[in-house]
Order: C-alpha cells, then sequence, then structure tokens
C-alpha cells in the first residue's frame, strides 16, 4: 500500500550539504502528502499538513544550507509558500 508519492533514491557524499541532512530528507518526504489531499499528512492522521515532524525536517535541513523547496513537489510550494498578497500601507 503505498500512502504517499513515489520516491527516488539519491546518493550524496557524507560530507556534503545534503549528506549531512540525509536523515532529515528521509523524514521531510514522508510526510509529503498526495497530490489528491494536498493537506493531510499521510502519517499524521490527526494533524494537518504541514504537520510538526515535516517543519522540523524542514528547518533542519535549512539550517544546514539546502533548500527545501528543492525537495518538495511544486503542486505543494502554493500551500507551503502561499504568494503574498499585495497590502497597501496607510500614509
Amino acid at each position: 500500500m503505498n500512502l504517499g508519492r513515489d520516491i527516488v533514491a539519491t546518493v550524496a557524499a557524507a560530507d556534503s550539504p545534503l549528506g549531512q541532512v540525509a536523515r532529515a530528507v528521509d523524514v521531510l518526504s514522508s510526510h509529503l502528502p498526495t497530490s489528491r489531499q494536498p493537506r493531510a499528512c499521510p502519517f499524521c492522521l490527526a494533524a494537518g499538513w504541514p504537520c510538526r515532524p515535516f517543519l522540523d525536517a524542514a528547518e533542519h535541513i535549512t539550517d544546514h544550507g539546502v533548500h527545501v523547496a528543492s525537495l518538495v513537489p511544486r503542486d505543494l510550494h502554493q500551500v507551503l509558500w502561499p504568494a503574498n498578497k499585495s497590502t497597501t500601507r496607510a500614509s
């Protein structure tokens, strides 16, 4: 039974930025929702998405200089980073 998305394996040097966050990438990837339910984590059933394990992994990855956006399918970018609405400032 496939709860999430299709995955691929990648090899990275252990001392590279990506290699240093490999475990966090695994956690982040396992908590990605399906394209049919972009606000539901396949593991954290009681929580919406992004769930706490995803956010913690994303923070760890970012802290090591790896861009989370390159690890998240594009259809989820709008969920994570909604377009900023134009706001007007009162003078």
